[in-house]
């Protein structure tokens, strides 16, 4: 911060040091990552979680925790898309906030069958709902779509923060995968074929999403469309 107010002085004499002070930061800031690293390194060793990466990106399993030493804070993602985003940047609060997410997402137990049925339910109503007549569907309208399908009745009833069913896009992703991919699910026959994103896609997270796909979170890649298909 007080670099960031001397950046902005017009005096000589303080222009002229902001590259050493500018260097002195980068230097100390290093060595706070290396020392966080190496204390967040043991941290998860002794429950059996191994990371990878350097500072300020660290890979922990499917999980990225990508520092900011200046702000003393953090911002962990599920490949792409945060599932914390404002984490104190301490050993523990990372650690906890690890374990939450991935209970959170991967620690759930889910029908596989009947995800997939609901799943192609969200693909038609979108079909019909946008008047399209191709196979071809936007894999974020589908997922908006299965958010309103998983709502109970309370909601429908009372729609307010209180009766709203939680499904973020990290758990819909993770689901997608399992599913879809992994054990590839059939659905009345058909399975569902996934369309890569194009380059304007991918800047736009109402366009694309980032599907995982490996054991990193940067093993995967830019979905935009998917469809069912005749296994």
């Amino acid at each position: 911060k007080a670099l960031a107010v001397l950046q902005a002085s017009k005096e000589a004499a303080v222009i002229a040091v902001l590259p050493e002070l500018q260097s002195e930061l980068d230097l100390a800031q290093r060595a706070l990552g290396d020392e966080f690293g190496q204390k967040l390194r043991a941290a998860l060793d002794a429950i059996g979680v191994s990371i990878g990466g350097r500072p300020p990106k660290f890979e922990i399993g499917r999980f990225e925790l990508d520092a900011n030493f200046a702000k003393r804070a953090a911002v962990l993602r599920y490949g792409k898309d945060s599932v914390a985003p404002h984490v104190s940047l301490t050993v523990d609060a990372a650690v906890k906030a690890y374990q939450a997410a991935v209970k959170a997402i991967q620690g759930r137990t889910t029908d596989g069958a009947a995800w997939l049925a609901q799943l192609h339910d969200a693909y038609q109503n979108v079909r019909r709902k946008r008047g399209i007549d191709g196979a071809r569907v936007n894999i974020v309208d589908v997922y908006i779509e299965l958010v309103i399908l998983r709502q109970g009745r309370a909601f429908a009833v009372e729609p307010s923060k209180r009766t709203f069913s939680d499904y973020s896009r990290a758990q819909f992703i993770h689901d997608f995968y399992e599913f879809t991919s992994r054990q590839r699910l059939a659905h009345q026959s058909h399975v569902v074929k996934v369309h890569s994103a194009t380059k304007s896609q991918t800047d736009s997270p109402a366009k694309s999403l980032w599907m995982v796909e490996g054991d990193s979170p940067y093993d995967g890649r830019f979905v935009a469309d998917i469809e069912f298909v005749k296994e």
